[in-house]
């Protein structure tokens, strides 16, 4: 079995959410991982629809700290329409579509990976 990198380490650490005490990194992607877990389980309405408003602005805070400002845009766009008060299921699948051309979960890491490599300490040691 290989033996889990500095980024794997980081990465899982986020995963299990308590990062509050942790550094600026730590905590903008465990926020963007718990939204994106919600997004690729139930889709950006759902998640949109499910999430807190303080859950949403640290995720987006979380997306912008690495960039992903094209994905805050796409979870603007989905808390619009469902304050609209629209018929939601004809935007659903555009909506996970946008999501997904932005930020899979590749994206997602490399983009993390390629933070921590420029930006060591953004994040708390392990």
């Amino acid at each position: 079995m290989p033996e889990l990198t500095n980024v794997d380490l980081i990465w899982n650490r986020a995963c299990e959410g308590d990062v509050a005490a942790l550094s600026t990194g730590d905590r903008a992607l465990a926020t963007w991982l718990r939204v994106h877990g919600l997004v690729v389980n139930g889709g950006v309405l759902d998640t949109v629809e499910c999430a807190t408003p303080h859950e949403l602005d640290n995720a987006k805070s979380g997306y912008r700290f690495f960039g992903f400002d094209d994905v805050v845009v796409v979870l603007n766009d989905a808390r619009a329409l469902v304050e609209s008060g629209v018929e939601l299921d004809s935007f659903d699948a555009e909506l996970d579509r946008r999501y997904s051309a932005l930020a899979n979960d590749s994206v997602l890491f490399d983009r993390f990976a390629a933070h921590l490599a420029r930006s060591p300490s953004d994040f708390s040691p392990l």
